[in-house]
């Protein structure tokens, strides 16, 4: 077997035997024509009035802020990481880029609250108080939760404006940081620094010490940072290295298939897919789906609070969060299952097969290399463009946002099973097995494979403009491994790698 031969790829695969299908199943009645259209009336309603569906310009701006400014974080810390290991050139060129990131996010019509306090801290400690001191009561007037936090940090890297916090917490009474000595009033003080991610709050709070005299303390502070931005910085060159040997593989993935494409076209089969299932059921999923992940995250939103966790705000928000997915998916994947259940072999018929599963794991493996490299290449034309940043933080898919802030260990454990283990074999089994397969019924695989891959981005909503393009890219490889397959093991493997590469470099940044 070539790889660019398609043919012989196909010939593994023994097809799913479907004689017993008939040509045309049956249309849907009045009836569920009416349920699909009021839950679809429904859906809009509840999307209106839940801040997890916004398709406005301010939604993906923020969104857009969030990327940006990890981008630059990621930039920042490897610099630190490079002065360490000697490389004074290169960490001051890493530095200029995540100073350049934060002035375009913080200073731009859309002023973010996280890059104008991260640029007033760098500004501060690069010998400009005044501009710094400047950004971080920007800061609190865009974040209005987290404004003692930006005055306080006011006063560790300058002279700040009269700090008067609420009597729940913060330094009582006003007093300079100059004059604290009271061990209470400093712990106090120092859980503040907390509400930033692990890495920031390390930085300040070994500032802090310095501060108030305590230079011992810093100093072990300091050094306990300096490790950890070390081993961050190794495990980025890690995934790094990873995906670029991946794509360097995708490329020649790519070309010996373009090579055996030209010396021996592929005759694709003009004959659709015979499946049990139409055009009324697929939008009866996506209408079903979607209207219950706002439903039951609007649900949550206004009662979670009930179901708090004492002082593990984010071991609660990981397990709704995984409470909304949950039931949608469920639910979703038990309407498909009663659609068919006539058929013998119901999940066999949505791509459940297990033969040549090393075969599988394979063309997996394969499929990501061709994705990482499409992807690099496609960042490096739009770079040399000037249309992106230094790094390619739209391939960054789901909860940035989360993942990037303080978390548990738990609430870690609970995103890494929801996002690497469950998300892949659900979402392939819908929108491969029943979606895909349910379009080549009535068109031919490319038309399938774009529409379907359009309505797997517009389902991953949490993502930027320039994430929703990674994500339809991602799709149209996993449609292209189930075309060729009919299992949705290879683009079950593809899915899982990618989730668990995005994963593991949050969750480094995050802990680290």
């Amino acid at each position: 077997m070539t790889i660019g031969d398609g043919q012989s790829f196909l010939q593994m695969w023994k097809p799913v035997p479907q004689p017993q299908l008939p040509a045309r199943p049956q249309r849907p009645s009045i009836g569920r024509v009416v349920f699909i259209l009021g839950l679809a009336g429904a859906t809009v309603l509840l999307a209106a009035h839940t801040s997890a569906f916004q398709p406005s310009a301010l939604h993906q701006a923020n969104q857009s802020a969030v990327h940006l400014t990890l981008s630059a974080d990621v930039l920042y810390r490897l610099s630190i990481f490079a002065q360490a290991s000697g490389q004074s050139d290169q960490a001051e060129t890493l530095r200029q880029m995540a100073l350049a990131l934060y002035e375009r996010n913080a200073l731009g019509p859309t002023a973010s609250a996280q890059a104008a306090y991260r640029l007033g801290i760098f500004y501060s400690k690069s010998g400009y108080p005044d501009h710094g001191r400047h950004l971080l009561l920007q800061a609190a007037q865009l974040d209005q939760p987290h404004h003692r936090l930006y005055l306080l940090l006011s006063h560790i890297y300058g002279e700040g404006p009269p700090y008067n916090p609420p009597a729940s917490g913060g330094i009582q009474g006003g007093k300079n940081l100059k004059t604290l000595s009271d061990e209470r009033e400093l712990r106090q003080n120092v859980a503040l620094l907390d509400d930033q991610p692990r890495w920031l709050a390390g930085l300040t709070r070994a500032d802090l010490y310095d501060r108030l005299q305590q230079h011992h303390r810093s100093q072990q502070l300091r050094q306990q940072w300096q490790r950890q931005q070390a081993l961050f910085g190794m495990i980025v060159i890690g995934l790094m290295l990873i995906c670029g040997v991946m794509g360097l593989a995708g490329l020649v993935i790519l070309t010996s298939m373009i090579v055996g494409l030209a010396r021996r076209p592929i005759q694709r089969s003009r004959k659709h897919w015979y499946v049990p299932w139409h055009i009324g059921d697929i939008v009866e999923v996506i209408v079903v789906l979607v209207f219950l992940m706002a439903a039951v995250g609007l649900l949550l939103a206004r009662f979670g609070h009930y179901f708090q966790l004492p002082d593990r705000p984010g071991l609660t928000e990981a397990l709704l969060t995984a409470a909304v997915y949950l039931i949608a998916t469920g639910a979703v994947l038990a309407l498909i299952h009663y659609r068919i259940s006539a058929h013998p072999r119901p999940w066999r018929l949505l791509g459940v097969r297990f033969e040549r599963l090393a075969t599988g794991v394979g063309w997996g493996l394969a499929g990501y290399a061709v994705f990482v490299g499409l992807l690099g290449a496609g960042w490096f034309v739009v770079q040399k463009l000037g249309l992106a940043g230094p790094l390619p933080a739209g391939a960054l898919n789901g909860p940035v946002e989360a993942l990037s802030q303080p978390q548990t260990p738990a609430a870690y454990a609970v995103y890494f099973v929801l996002i690497c283990l469950i998300a892949p074999v659900v979402e392939e089994i819908v929108f491969r097995g029943f979606i895909y397969a349910g379009l080549r019924r009535v068109m031919g695989m490319v038309p399938a494979m774009l529409l379907s891959a359009a309505l797997f981005a517009s389902i991953h909503l949490s993502v930027p403009t320039g994430g929703m393009v990674v994500v339809g890219l991602i799709a149209l490889v996993l449609a292209y491994l189930y075309e060729h397959s009919q299992s949705v093991v290879p683009s079950i493997v593809t899915h899982f790698v990618h989730n668990a590469l995005v994963f593991a470099f949050l969750a480094a940044y995050g802990l680290l």
